[in-house]
């Protein structure tokens, strides 16, 4: 679909695409506003990197990742990264 914000699997079903991150730009930072506290909460608990990312193909494009402030091991994951 137009833009990459939306598109078609094999199955012909819709997915959220990777077009999201421009969408995401333009809103000014909503989406990462409205996710990082929960995402913050989550890489808390489990002591472990969040992602969140979407299906594009065969790969997931990550959108944003937030890291445990503790753990001794991390995983960087950069907006974009497949």
């Amino acid at each position: 679909m137009d833009g990459g914000s939306v598109a078609r699997d094999a199955n012909g079903a819709l997915r959220l695409g990777p077009g999201l991150l421009d969408l995401g730009s333009s809103v000014e930072g909503g989406l990462q506003r409205a996710a990082v506290p929960y995402m913050t909460w989550l890489a808390e608990r489990l002591d472990a990197t969040v992602a969140m990312s979407v299906a594009e193909g065969g790969d997931a494009v990550c959108l944003m990742s937030v890291e445990p402030p503790s753990s001794s091991l991390h995983v960087a994951l950069r907006p974009g990264f497949r």
